[in-house]
């Protein structure tokens, strides 16, 4: 007993002794009172002559010697119990404010590696299509596909990992829009074929009657999901068969799309099942040194299709096949809405941007020649800079149509051109400006384009997408004749 309220006492002076004075005080005094009444009450009925000055002196003592008893090693606990859950609290807040802090090193790590990582694959990837259109030999081309092919590889590596820290993160966001759902899916599954056919496999795509002809998703998120199930279908089917199942049930007013894709393949264990989903997880141990991968790309299609209000199911035994089933939402084409879909014409004629001016504001060497490689056969004339300041020289003598800037450079960076260029007098204050970044971990269009940017490019550089991007903000019209003209 002792030993308990001396660890009682111990914790209540870590916390701070004098806290415990006044609620002694007032806990010894209310228990003295109470029990006083209880006392007297007592003593009045074992002595009905009446209140004797001995009987209330007695009934004071006798109270006051059990709430100093009684009050003391209460009001010791109660202070104690206080200290010790305002120290629980305060570790905790502890631990969360550094979880946030190392949450946001990490996604920082991983913005920065992104950068370092992107901006010399923007060289190997931009350079291969530029090379593309030379004259190669069949040796030299096949060469060159296997550089592109290795670089969209480590690309889609980079993007696995990126995209399962933004949904950890909360920063994935959704852009529906209305899509031809059968022809875009489909269309999607095509792309596996040639991959197919090297495993002497077959591979098919089935479109169910209740299939709305448009729906509103996202297609660039869907397309993942899809690609990544079809994916890892073919690779794990050899001479044998993948079905791709499209199906659709109305939920409201909404779309339920289902998408099953079943396989031949080696199937996976009960045990193995468990873990698929997992970042990082694979089947079995000797999956990656057989048929390679992360382990990330089922983890991050369950949780986009989870965001989009479906699932990713599965199932299988080994031996006999698999069967995944992806669901999602899509939103019902109204009369309003049933736009034609328009696909954006990403190429055209050689010399499609004759007569326009683009200056390539970048301090990596490579990185210029990259831009200037991919747009030469579209007839530009473009000039370089090495930094925002060299940029604002530039302009101070010489009208452009369009700046391609880039976002972190020495001397002076993105925002800071773009800042000090608005800033100007005249109309080159007004020159359109296209936000080039290998950042893509925060660097979504919408939000550069809130900053005043008003087109944007992530790195590495696609020959379509970039003249795609320059068309549109330069004001020139991508068209497929001969015809080309300045809006």
């Amino acid at each position: 007993m002792f030993a308990f309220f001396e660890a009682l006492l111990e914790q209540a002076e870590q916390s701070n002794p004098w806290r415990l004075v006044p609620g002694l005080i007032v806990g010894i005094v209310v228990a003295s009172v109470l029990l006083m009444a209880v006392f007297w009450q007592l003593f009045s009925i074992a002595h009905p002559w009446g209140a004797q000055p001995e009987a209330v002196w007695l009934a004071m003592m006798s109270a006051a010697l059990v709430a100093l008893v009684v009050a003391t090693p209460a009001v010791v606990f109660g202070y104690a119990l206080i200290g010790r859950t305002l120290r629980v609290k305060a570790e905790l807040r502890r631990a969360l404010m550094a979880a946030d802090v190392a949450n946001r090193a990490k996604t920082e790590f991983l913005a920065n590696m992104s950068h370092e990582i992107r901006t010399p694959l923007n060289g190997v990837l931009g350079m291969a299509q530029v090379l593309e259109a030379s004259d190669l030999t069949a040796e030299q081309r096949e060469a060159l596909r296997t550089i592109g092919e290795s670089g969209e590889l480590l690309l889609g590596i980079i993007a696995d990992v990126l995209d399962l820290s933004k949904i950890e993160i909360g920063q994935i966001s959704l852009d529906p829009t209305p899509q031809p759902v059968a022809k875009l899916l489909g269309d999607t599954v095509h792309l596996f074929e040639a991959r197919a056919a090297e495993n002497r496999t077959e591979l098919v795509f089935l479109v169910g009657q209740c299939v709305p002809e448009q729906a509103i998703f996202d297609s660039v998120r869907v397309r993942q999901c899809l690609a990544n199930l079809v994916s890892n279908a073919v690779k794990f089917t050899l001479d044998g068969r993948v079905s791709v199942w499209l199906s659709a049930k109305a939920e409201g007013t909404d779309w339920k799309i289902s998408l099953s894709v079943q396989d031949t393949g080696v199937g996976i264990s009960p045990e193995a099942q468990d873990r698929l989903f997992k970042p990082f997880e694979q089947a079995e141990t000797a999956t990656a040194r057989t048929f390679g991968g992360t382990g990330l790309g089922l983890a991050i299609a369950r949780r986009l299709a989870r965001t989009m209000g479906g699932d990713i199911t599965l199932e299988s035994a080994l031996g006999s096949g698999s069967t995944f089933v992806f669901t999602f939402l899509a939103g019902s084409v109204t009369p309003e809405t049933r736009a034609s879909v328009v696909h954006k014409q990403y190429d055209g004629p050689e010399r499609q941007l004759e007569g326009c001016t683009i200056l390539v504001v970048d301090d990596s060497r490579v990185n210029r020649h990259v831009v200037l490689g991919l747009l030469k056969p579209y007839g530009p004339h473009c000039i370089e800079a090495e930094n925002g300041r060299a940029a604002l020289d530039v302009l101070s003598s010489t009208e452009v149509d369009i700046i391609l800037l880039d976002m972190q450079m020495p001397v002076m960076n993105g925002p800071d051109t773009l800042e000090a260029l608005r800033a100007l007098d005249g109309p080159v204050a007004h020159t359109p400006v296209i936000a080039l970044t290998a950042d893509v971990m925060n660097g979504r269009k919408m939000d550069y384009l809130k900053k005043g940017y008003q087109g944007f490019l992530s790195k590495p550089l696609g020959r379509a997408e970039l003249l795609a991007e320059v068309c549109a903000v330069a004001g020139w019209q991508a068209t497929t004749d001969d015809q080309t003209h300045k809006t």
